[in-house]
């Protein structure tokens, strides 16, 4: 009576074990969905409207280019965009400590 009762759990476990093996390629075909999913991911974040700081960050990078072009005419460029100095540093560092917008400058600084 053991003997039966052993072999019936060792069944059920060679069961369990074959239909353990059997789900994974049953759900093979939902992992290059989900991989899609991510690859579409990055378009739907292209597509997004860009921050006002991303803006502020080409901008800023044209002010500095202008001023590097024109190192005597700085009053006159802050002046024309309306910054002084301490407002032209403080936005640069603002720009730094966000990716989007620190990628903005370097990508309009070259």
């Amino acid at each position: 009576m053991q003997k039966m009762m052993w072999m019936c759990v060792a069944m059920l476990v060679s069961l369990a074990m074959v239909a353990g093996c059997e789900s994974p390629s049953e759900e093979a075909p939902a992992e290059p969905a989900e991989s899609a999913a991510v690859e579409e991911a990055p378009a739907e974040e292209e597509a997004a409207p860009e921050s006002e700081l991303v803006v502020e960050a080409r901008e800023v990078a044209a002010l500095r280019a202008k001023i590097k072009a024109n190192p005597e005419q700085v009053e006159a460029l802050l002046a024309e965009a309306e910054m002084s100095e301490e407002e032209l540093e403080a936005k640069i560092f603002e720009i730094s400590a966000d990716p989007a917008a620190r990628a903005a400058y370097v990508e309009a600084s070259k």
